[in-house]
């Protein structure tokens, strides 16, 4: 998961300006990965054993997800 983020994060860092910080979200079934920096490559990657499944079941109550559900989540409704 660490490889694979840092891979997305050299990946979209040439179309953003030098010293922009940005930062690259990566949420699979298991995991979720965060990378942010201004430079070429992350500095530091965190990553996290909540993904898209513990998400649907623990906060939304269903699996897959609902878009509308998910909107509406962080919509405030």
């Amino acid at each position: 998961m660490e490889n694979d983020i840092r891979l997305r994060y050299g990946s979209a860092r040439p179309g953003v300006l030098e010293d922009t910080p940005i930062m690259v979200l990566h949420i699979c079934e298991e995991q979720t990965a965060v990378a942010t920096e201004d430079g070429s490559e992350p500095h530091s990657v965190l990553v996290r054993f909540i993904g898209s499944r513990r998400t649907a079941v623990d906060f939304f109550k269903h699996t897959p997800c609902l878009p509308g559900k998910y909107r509406s989540c962080h919509d405030g409704g």
